[in-house]
C-alpha cells in the first residue's frame, strides 16, 4: 500500500479477514456517571450518554470511601430533562451477580442514610 509519501510499511502482524454478515460484540465504555439513587436492589445514574435497555455493565462506585466493582442491567433510560434536547439520561441499573460483602456494604450505606433522614 502507499501513500501520498511513498509506500507505507504494513504494520499488522496478524492476518484480517473480512466478516460474512456480522459478529456480536460488546464496547466497555469508561463513562463517567453520577449516581443520584441506590439501592441494595439497583442505583439511578445520569449518563452522558444513552445506555440499550438490557445491556450489561460494570461500575466502580465509592462507597463509604471504599470503590466497589458492581455488574448491573440497564433496565430504564430516560432523557432529562425531557424536553427534546437532554444534556442528560437518566439510567436504571439493576445490580447483578452481587456478593454478600457488596451486599452488606450497600445495606450499610443504604441504612446509615436513612438514619439522618
Amino acid at each position: 500500500m502507499s501513500d501520498q509519501n511513498g509506500p507505507r510499511s504494513e504494520r499488522r502482524t496478524a492476518n484480517r479477514v473480512d466478516v460474512e454478515g456480522s459478529l456480536p460484540s460488546q464496547l466497555t465504555l469508561d463513562l463517567e456517571t453520577d449516581v443520584l439513587q441506590v439501592s441494595v436492589g439497583g442505583m439511578m445514574v445520569e449518563s452522558p450518554i444513552p445506555l440499550e435497555i438490557g445491556s450489561k455493565h460494570q461500575f466502580t462506585v465509592g462507597i463509604d470511601k471504599q470503590d466497589m466493582e458492581l455488574c448491573g442491567t440497564v433496565r430504564n433510560c430516560q432523557a432529562y430533562p425531557p424536553s427534546g434536547h437532554p444534556e442528560v439520561y437518566r439510567v436504571g441499573i439493576e445490580f447483578c451477580d452481587l456478593d454478600e460483602h457488596q451486599k452488606s456494604n450497600l445495606e450499610d450505606f443504604v441504612n446509615k442514610k436513612l438514619d439522618r433522614t
